[in-house]
């Protein structure tokens, strides 16, 4: 079984390399210990309007995750039928053209082992790069704290000049890859210096007590916009939101229109 996996591992990688390369969609990579998926969630949301986005499906966010995201399709799991079939569509997109691919992949990338960014940034190299932050919660198999942030710097490290990493600064092992990479840098959180700031923040209840939503002041450059996030419970939430909307103004989109 490790050997068929480690064979499907190298046909989907070469599959997508490939796809990426005839395609050409611009990458939006997203990393972190926390965070990753509700910030995959929260930038999808903040592009789907705007431009023919498609984010991970499901969690697939691993060496075999990220290759079927890119094709476009779920997984074979035993079925050598299936995996056929996999194998047949991602050929289709290769033989034929698809005017439908699309221009913008968010990929949530996981770093379950030392070298797993590594391999997905040679599929799908970024054109932005988001680190949410850097915490103990891989320990199984790295060494100690720095060796987890070693791994998901990876994803700041690769990026062109011409690229964009999305900080989290109020997490001090993130906020420091900015001396690690000569592409442009926007950092998001609560800490003053940071790009993209929340503060004010509060949490709002109706007239009957019961809470309502999250009410924080947004700073960035000369601006303060009042933001009031519906469906969201606590913080992790605000960091997401921040995210995403640094995505947004990469790809040049309306502050105003990103928050509202």
């Amino acid at each position: 079984m490790k050997i068929f996996k480690k064979i499907l591992d190298k046909i989907l990688a070469r599959l997508a390399r490939k796809i990426i390369r005839k395609y050409q969609p611009r990458i939006v990579g997203i990393t972190g210990s926390v965070g990753k998926t509700s910030t995959k969630e929260a930038v999808f949301s903040a592009l789907k309007d705007s431009f023919n986005v498609r984010q991970n499906i499901k969690n697939y966010n691993t060496e075999i995750g990220v290759p079927l995201t890119i094709i476009g399709t779920e997984t074979g799991n035993r079925n050598i039928f299936s995996w056929f079939k996999i194998w047949l569509k991602a050929q289709s997109l290769l033989w034929g053209y698809d005017e439908c691919y699309p221009d913008i992949l968010v990929l949530e990338m996981a770093a379950d082992h030392p070298g797993d960014i590594q391999h997905l940034v040679k599929i799908a190299p970024c054109g932005v790069a988001v680190v949410t932050a850097v915490s103990e919660s891989h320990l199984e198999f790295f060494n100690d704290l720095d060796t987890i942030r070693k791994e998901k710097e990876v994803l700041v490290t690769h990026l062109a000049d011409s690229s964009t990493a999305i900080l989290n600064i109020d997490d001090e092992l993130v906020s420091s890859m900015k001396e690690k990479t000569n592409a442009n840098v926007l950092t998001y959180g609560f800490l003053e210096g940071a790009d993209l700031r929340a503060f004010d923040f509060s949490y709002v209840h109706g007239d009957d007590n019961s809470f309502s939503h999250l009410s924080f002041k947004l700073s960035y450059g000369e601006r303060i916009i009042l933001v009031e996030l519906k469906n969201a419970l606590s913080k992790t939430h605000v960091y997401s939101f921040l995210a995403a909307v640094a995505v947004g103004l990469v790809y040049e989109l309306d502050l105003d229109a990103l928050v509202n």
